[in-house]
């Protein structure tokens, strides 16, 4: 398939998509109108109809700079959570203009039907799209540049995300310049050097490619960066990473009532597991253990005993592994299911943690760390979580500098909207099996 078919045929699934909005849109209040008003149907009356072609053109204008018709899609949750509030800004107008123009009431339960029609038909649509285009850009020719040592574990990462033609590019190769120019899509590693990297971008310009850069740790500090002068000399202003007194003031008001709602739920599987912790062994059922917290001060984590009382006497403090001889027989389900963590919502509630932020670690390892990462500090200005950025984006896998990037990432980033857009991955997360195998070095080695 040639450069110019696969570019027509990604062009036309998002025509495709364009229209299939706008059925989308306009069938929900058709079907509203038939089911709740019967043959009355107030779309229809005067300019009714107008009104909903009118609706369905504001969703497109308002999905415009959210860039939801991209060649490239977002995450499943953040078009969920796009369509879900186009949705509602645009059924809330298309109300007021029924009322004013046509001085028709909208019944509550048509509202509401309206509403959850059109999203479950957008993300139907949305769906059928991403999965179709992801089939194509899959077949695109891409290539991962870096160092040779490096390349093996980038290269995994890009095949097992679903491109199929993929091969390496020795940068310090005569014949690098013309085989770059025969790939679409370029991933550069981190450790490939800056005069690669600057060629590399100004060639995708030329041969019109797209480039995925692994940056360094402290290249993402310029990632909200602003654009300054001294004198003629065109400078980046480096925003600071710290949240602002209202952000950390919303967000501790954030935790406490989320947290206080998930301890009351969960009670009843709190009191389960803590029967079945004691019947399985007979040990404690709580676990604590010093972590470090926000600004480098220590805290107690509290959490559910997964691992044999014992199991660090031999070995002091080492990073659990896949199969763990340690791990109890219930402390395995706890573990694979994150029931472990529950407790933690104490620590939410008492202000040591917050429901989303970068996972706490023990001392031991933050020392360690430190000493081979000049900005693994930077994750300590915010209140570790009981899930993050990391975790959803990530595996256990996943090696800390990586973690680390997702984690500077979220303090920049940081709303309430992240937050609720990483608790959500965090389900799907729960249901992944790979997720929760393998070295996991933010967990505790006993509990």
């Amino acid at each position: 398939m040639s450069l110019t078919t696969r570019y027509r045929r990604v062009l036309t699934l998002q025509v495709l998509e364009v229209v299939g909005v706008v059925i989308a849109i306009m069938a929900s209040y058709v079907v509203t109108g038939a089911v709740v008003y019967g043959d009355h149907l107030p779309i229809f009356v005067h300019r009714g109809l107008l009104g909903a072609g009118s609706a369905s053109l504001l969703s497109l204008v308002l999905f415009g700079p959210l860039r939801y018709f991209t060649v490239r899609e977002r995450p499943t949750v953040e078009r969920l959570a796009q369509i879900v509030g186009v949705v509602l800004f645009s059924e809330l107008t298309f109300v007021a203009y029924m009322y004013f123009t046509q001085n028709t009431r909208f019944e509550i339960v048509a509202f509401f039907m309206a509403a959850g029609l059109q999203i479950v038909l957008l993300m139907a649509v949305k769906l059928l799209v991403t999965a179709r285009k992801n089939r194509i850009l899959a077949s695109y020719p891409a290539a991962v540049i870096g160092p040779a040592d490096e390349a093996p574990e980038l290269l995994q990462r890009v095949r097992a995300a679903g491109a199929k033609d993929l091969r390496f590019l020795a940068y310090d190769q005569p014949s690098f310049g013309d085989d770059l120019k025969a790939v679409e899509v370029v991933y550069v590693a981190v450790d490939a050097p800056f005069d690669v990297k600057r060629h590399v971008v100004a060639e995708s310009v030329r041969y019109n490619q797209d480039v995925f850069l692994v940056p360094e740790t402290y290249e993402i500090s310029m990632h909200r960066s602003s654009v300054s002068q001294i004198g003629d000399v065109p400078v980046f202003a480096l925003e600071r990473y710290r949240l602002g007194a209202f952000d950390r003031i919303v967000k501790r008001a954030f935790d406490l009532v989320l947290g206080l709602i998930g301890l009351i739920v969960s009670a009843p599987i709190t009191l389960l597991v803590a029967a079945a912790i004691k019947l399985d062994d007979g040990g404690p059922v709580f676990y604590r253990q010093v972590r470090v917290g926000r600004r480098g001060r220590p805290f107690q984590i509290v959490k559910f005993r997964t691992m044999k009382t014992d199991a660090e006497d031999a070995t002091g403090p080492v990073f659990a592994q896949r199969n763990d001889p340690r791990t109890t027989r219930i402390g395995k389900f706890l573990r694979s299911t994150r029931l472990d963590e529950l407790p933690q919502l104490l620590n939410v509630v008492h202000g040591t943690m917050s429901l989303v932020g970068p996972r706490p670690e023990r001392p031991e390892f933050v020392e360690q760390f430190q000493q081979q990462i000049d900005e693994f500090h930077i994750r300590t200005l915010v209140k570790p979580g009981l899930t993050g950025l990391a975790q959803v984006m990530g595996r256990y896998t996943t090696p800390p500098e990586d973690k680390l990037r997702f984690d500077m990432i979220y303090i920049q980033e940081y709303s309430v909207p992240l937050d609720l857009k990483i608790m959500l991955l965090t389900f799907r997360v729960l249901l992944a099996k790979a997720k929760a195998d393998g070295f996991e070095p933010d967990a505790d080695d006993r509990g």
